[in-house]
């Protein structure tokens, strides 16, 4: 083999390893920070009883304009951190199973029961946490959805 065909070989060899390593940071970007960040936002500006209040209200005067018409029991305000906070452990999970716990049967079932367990341990500690049925429902369908993007073959 010639020494110009080495180097042809080599440039694509590293070029599909760039390719590949941008692809794995675009997933891991959009199926675990994406959400924690979203969650945050939700879970900092959308609530009246957060540390925060004080130094981000006009932030909040914004967004409560021109996202959400607040409501004190809305879904989105009080399930959906939870539901991103949920999907995006799933995914992390998911992405770490499909390297090292590849082959086990069980592993769905094991994420799923630390999501919903995560949830349940609420009830133990009511002075502490609220436990909430739709936050239940939310770790349920952030568990299906991460599942069907991020392990199902």
């Amino acid at each position: 083999m010639t020494s110009n065909a080495k180097e042809k070989m080599i440039a694509m060899a590293s070029n599909v390893s760039i390719k590949s390593k941008t692809k794995i940071f675009q997933k891991i970007f959009l199926h675990i920070f994406l959400p924690l960040v979203l969650g945050a936002i939700v879970y900092l500006l959308g609530r009246q009883n957060v540390l925060l209040n004080a130094d981000i209200y006009f932030l909040k005067k914004y967004f409560y304009k021109s996202f959400v018409a607040i409501h004190k029991h809305s879904i989105l305000l009080y399930n959906a951190p939870d539901f991103c906070w949920d999907y995006s452990l799933a995914s992390a999970l998911f992405f770490w199973g499909k390297k090292y716990a590849s082959g086990r049967r069980f592993f769905p079932i094991i994420i799923l029961a630390l999501l919903l367990a995560s949830e349940f341990i609420q009830l133990l500690m009511p002075t502490i946490f609220t436990f909430d049925w739709i936050d239940v429902l939310a770790a349920f369908f952030a568990f299906m959805l991460s599942y069907l993007l991020n392990y199902r073959k």
